[in-house]
């Protein structure tokens, strides 16, 4: 199919033996979507044909060998051109188009075929293929929900490829987890999906061993969950399998894995996402309405972040010990200075999941946090890094939570045990940060301002 002026459009579709493919290999260009966009009756016509839809779909799922001797320029249109307007051609959002697919159990089996094999899709083609599932699920969901629970397989097909980023984004549409989700999804067209086992095949993907990005994306998909108010695989999560497998992963595995498991931990005790009072899909000139606050004192809600505190809980030792243990053998070289070693991302992920456990009031969490003194090393970890904005903003926010939400026993831990108010007081205003290697006029500098006061006046102004 090819981009024609709109007076040979009509030309060309009147021969019988018209063939879009054998066009595809002319230098004509590709057809005028705005064509598609008005309807226009002889190419939807054509475009309505099983053959025709099948080539469309053909281009972003299949990256077919070419044959030899072609030029760069035809390189380029084979690979690049003909898949990207294939999928405008689905994104035009034509009911015609898509009553055809979704009336035909081989093209929509030819459309899902780019998850089919352990081959790793390619990463354009995903692209183009996340897009067009994004529009079909938008459009019409109902139809693509009742295809996916007829076809469960898919389901894990699209697991065992969170590798690619496109699929891990088409996982957190279909499982209504997406920002704008309620817009589109109904509670109808998801609840099967808390029969599959899903949320356990997307944290196998998190096992040490599996390629880093599986591990990031599957973590990614799982914490889109877990703020999610809408999706029915949240009440999966609170599964005591699925949650020892989840903080054994958190508190057990190497820095990698654990940095990506704790994000989903704090997802699953943060506040759920606001939910937006409409959707603007990406060719709408208006604005969304504010988004409305989640409900407050949701008893499903209460008993997920309950079972998650336990199981965090049994491992606050591990939590303790970590927040002691430096990256060994790092050096970060700084514009201030050398930090030897840095704070690195596993002690930032423990204090920001410390934070998110004293933001509940739970009372199990502040006995095992307080039990421990896990607080009182992470008000350490802010003097330890006078220029890390990082640990500075999750050590104020725990302490804030604490003073806020939080039991007499906590804020009795903070001001007795850990000394609140003499180590607001005199934390070092100046401090000297070690020289940077080869750094010749480091005798010459003098003590500067230490990065976290702003932090320690906002706390001393509560």
């Amino acid at each position: 199919m090819l981009l024609f002026g709109k007076g040979q459009m009509p030309g060309r579709f009147r021969k019988a033996n018209y063939n879009a493919c054998r066009d595809c290999d002319t230098n004509v260009m590709w057809l005028p979507l705005q064509e598609c966009k008005a309807l226009n009756g002889r190419l939807l016509n054509f475009l309505l044909q099983p053959d025709s839809i099948e080539q469309l779909i053909t281009y972003f799922t299949v990256q077919s060998p070419l044959p030899p001797g072609l030029d760069e320029a035809e390189v380029q249109k084979r690979w690049s051109k003909f898949p990207f307007a294939a999928c405008e051609v689905f994104c035009c959002e034509v009911d015609a188009i898509f009553n055809t697919l979704f009336g035909s159990e081989h093209l929509m089996a030819k459309l899902f075929s780019i998850v089919g094999t352990d081959k790793l899709p390619d990463i354009t083609l995903s692209g183009y293929f996340a897009r067009v599932i994004k529009v079909l699920l938008v459009k019409r969901n109902q139809d693509m929900m009742d295809y996916l629970y007829n076809h469960q397989q898919t389901l894990s097909h699209l697991a065992n490829h969170l590798e690619t980023t496109s699929m891990a984004e088409v996982v957190v549409f279909v499982v209504g987890a997406a920002e704008f989700s309620s817009n589109y999804a109904t509670s109808d067209s998801l609840n099967w999906l808390k029969q599959t086992n899903l949320t356990q095949e997307i944290l196998n993907q998190m096992r040490s061993g599996n390629a880093k990005d599986a591990q990031k994306n599957a973590a990614a998909v799982l914490a889109a969950i877990a703020r999610s108010q809408i999706s029915p695989l949240l009440s999966n999560m609170s599964n005591s399998s699925f949650l020892d497998q989840l903080t054994e992963y958190a508190f057990t595995s190497d820095a990698q894995v654990s940095c990506q498991a704790l994000d989903v931990c704090i997802a699953l005790l943060s506040p759920k996402q606001a939910l937006p009072n409409t959707y603007s899909s990406p060719g709408d000139a208006g604005v969304p309405s504010p988004p409305t606050s989640p409900p407050a004192g949701n008893e499903a809600d209460r008993h997920l972040k309950d079972v998650t505190i336990d199981s965090i809980s049994a491992y606050i030792s591990n939590i303790s010990d970590s927040l002691d243990v430096p990256d060994s053998g790092k050096v970060l070289e700084t514009p201030f200075g050398m930090l030897k070693p840095p704070l690195g991302s596993l002690r930032l992920k423990l204090v920001e999941l410390l934070s998110a456990m004293l933001r509940l009031g739970n009372s199990k969490a502040e006995e095992s946090i307080i039990s421990v003194g896990a607080a009182q090393k992470a008000l350490s970890l802010l003097l330890q890094f006078p220029f890390n904005n990082l640990p500075h903003t999750q050590v104020t926010s725990l302490i804030l939570h604490a003073l806020d939400s939080g039991t007499p026993a906590i804020v009795e831990h903070l001001f007795d045990t850990c000394n609140l108010l003499r180590w607001l007081t005199q934390a070092p205003e100046k401090v000297q940060p070690a020289p940077r290697d080869g750094d010749k006029k480091a005798s010459d500098r003098q003590p500067i301002r230490a990065g976290y006061l702003g932090h320690l006046v906002l706390l001393g102004n509560r």
